[in-house]
């Protein structure tokens, strides 16, 4: 083989390599939950990010914990998100645990869904698998800081006084799953997921880590 075509064959290898890895590349505003190969930051939590006791409330009936924890995603100083854990256990012996991500302010977005649970409405944040595609054109991003409604992800009532068990969640049956979120930040906007394991016992929230790209 002449040098000129071995190198004319070299040229158009490596053109049809970087063609297929542009096809596969999604667009600057679109993630991919789990995905680390097109994101502009990745990071994993270790140990996974997982709230410290903040308060306790005593009554009589009832004894409640309440676990939490803040992140800055983009690192302005400002906390974006919070995650909540409550536990409330009765003298019965009845339980409730209510697992919780909070917006801070009105720049932080989630993907949701309305849903009907007990008689009331609720919007419930979306939790998804790995590989899956979301852009920041996907409807139902929805801004709820904490002086609104904050979402409960994941929503357990165990009555062991008439063995009624009810779960309110869109976690798979692993307890693990991927939040996706979108902040605007001065002058730019993230697009990114959270990966999110309810561990046990008592399914408390952990975020072992976190992928985003800028656009």
């Amino acid at each position: 083989m002449k040098l000129g075509s071995g190198i004319t064959l070299l040229l158009v290898v490596l053109f049809m390599t970087v063609s297929c890895s542009g096809d596969d590349a999604p667009s600057q505003d679109t993630i991919i939950t789990g995905n680390t190969e097109f994101v502009d930051l990745f990071e994993v939590f270790n140990p996974p990010r997982r709230g410290t006791l903040s308060e306790e409330f005593r009554s009589s009936q009832r004894n409640t914990k309440v676990f939490a924890d803040s992140l800055d995603l983009d690192g302005n100083g400002i906390y974006d998100l919070k995650t909540e854990y409550i536990f409330a256990k009765s003298i019965s012996g009845d339980t409730t645990v209510v697992t919780r991500m909070i917006q801070l302010h009105e720049n932080m977005f989630f993907l949701g869904d309305t849903v009907r649970f007990g008689g009331q409405i609720y919007w419930e944040q979306r939790i998804y698998e790995e590989g899956k595609t979301v852009g920041s054109g996907t409807d139902f991003w929805e801004s709820r800081p904490e002086s609104g409604h904050p979402y409960d992800f994941d929503y357990w009532l165990k009555f062991e006084s008439s063995g009624f068990i009810d779960d309110l969640t869109k976690f798979p049956e692993s307890r693990q799953g991927y939040l996706v979120f979108k902040l605007l930040s001065g002058n730019e906007t993230l697009i990114g997921w959270l990966k999110i394991k309810l561990a046990l016992p008592g399914r408390v929230p952990e975020i072992e880590e976190i992928g985003y790209r800028l656009f």
